[in-house]
């Protein structure tokens, strides 16, 4: 099992990818990101999980996996590993606090953290996989990969106890700034 706590200044943030999620330039320095740097807890879990195949089934650790899409990603992988990256309840509660306050800071606060996030998912995937390996990372709720998935990655890396991550009776990880992965190494 692998885990680590990453300080918020070590993560590289994707410009394009936050002037995509606000909708193009803004000055977020206008809207006090340290603020938002400051409750991160940005943290890690991930274990390295053999792919076994059968006949007709395949299994990512002790998962039987029915997906075309994880199927696909399988084919020229030996392992993979489970992952769950986290921002912390901090984040949750700042904006939600901000949300009262200005609905505009909230959502911009909402942006650069889903920013944070994905620079986080990056460095992590960057640690486990190794640096310039050729990977790949998929997600439960993306193509056929069904949800469920995201719960058993939860409970196979015990991050409840490991991260603080819970799921809502809708099946929404909490906190919400919270990704469940399968990263597949390719040959």
């Amino acid at each position: 099992m692998i885990y680590e706590a990453v300080e918020p200044r070590l993560l590289a943030l994707c410009e394009s990818e936050l002037r995509a999620r606000l909708g193009g330039e803004c000055d977020v320095s206008d809207y006090f990101p340290d603020e938002l740097s400051e409750s991160i807890r940005a943290a890690y879990v991930a274990e390295r999980v053999e792919i076994r195949r059968t006949d007709r089934e395949l299994y990512i650790g002790n998962i039987l996996v029915e997906s075309r899409a994880l199927e696909s990603m399988a084919k020229d992988s030996e392992y993979c590993f489970f992952l769950i990256c986290t921002l912390g309840l901090g984040v949750d509660r700042l904006i939600s606090k901000c949300a009262v306050t200005s609905p505009t800071r909230a959502f911009v606060l909402d942006a650069l953290a889903d920013a944070y996030i994905e620079a986080l998912c990056d460095k992590a995937e960057n640690s486990i996989a190794g640096e310039g390996t050729r990977h790949v990372r998929l997600s439960p709720g993306y193509g056929d990969i069904d949800l469920s998935l995201g719960a058993m990655i939860i409970k196979s890396l015990d991050a409840e106890r490991t991260l603080g991550i819970k799921l809502s009776e809708s099946g929404l990880m909490i906190p919400k700034k919270t990704v469940s992965a399968i990263v597949f190494v390719k040959g």
